[in-house]
């Protein structure tokens, strides 16, 4: 449990990555953010092996669409850990 909530605040260093002048063209993913946030919600209120895949699928998702952002760095790392996470415990 403590290994995903590090992740998701990892997640969220990522986020605060981009600065605030990057074009929107580079560094658009804000359905990618919106549906991540909906699948965190849902893995919160629920917390089963089904909804961490989503998240985990959602995040991974979010985190390849942010590859073009400037100023993001680390996304093999971070998707790396995503991968990683044992939904089945």
């Amino acid at each position: 449990m403590m290994k995903r909530f590090v992740l998701f605040l990892a997640l969220g260093f990522v986020f605060f990555g981009c600065s605030s002048d990057d074009s929107p063209g580079n560094c658009n993913y804000e359905r990618e953010l919106n549906e991540f946030n909906q699948r965190f919600d849902v893995w919160v209120d629920n917390v089963t092996p089904a909804n961490c895949n989503d998240l985990r699928s959602s995040a991974i998702r979010l985190l390849q669409k942010m590859e073009g952002c400037p100023g993001v760095t680390n996304l093999e790392a971070t998707m790396k850990e995503w991968r990683d996470i044992d939904c089945d415990i």
